[in-house]
C-alpha cells in the first residue's frame, strides 16, 4: 500500500483488492469541468446526475443523528 494517497480498495464477497492509483489517468475531473464550461455531457450525462441527486436526497431524508460518547469529553477535538 502506498503512503502517498490515491489508494483504491475494491472489496466484494470473494476478496479485497488493492489498486495503486498514483500513476493512473483520472479523466473525470477535467471532463467534468469541461462539461460545466461547454454545457456538454461527457463526464456524466443528465440521467446519471439526476439519479445521484435523488439518491443524496433520499439518504438525507433517512439519515439520523448519532451521538458519540467521546463528543462530550474534555480535551478531545471534535474535528
Amino acid at each position: 500500500m502506498s503512503k502517498q494517497g490515491n489508494n483504491l480498495f475494491v472489496v466484494d464477497q470473494k476478496e479485497a483488492r488493492y489498486i495503486d492509483c498514483n500513476n493512473l489517468d483520472l479523466p473525470f475531473g477535467p471532463q467534468f469541468v469541461s462539461d460545466v464550461v461547454n454545457r456538454t455531457h461527457v463526464a456524466q450525462d443528465q440521467e446519471q446526475c439526476l439519479l445521484a441527486a435523488e439518491l443524496v436526497i433520499q439518504a438525507q431524508v433517512r439519515a439520523t443523528r448519532v451521538h458519540l460518547d467521546w463528543e462530550d469529553k474534555p480535551g478531545i477535538s471534535k474535528g
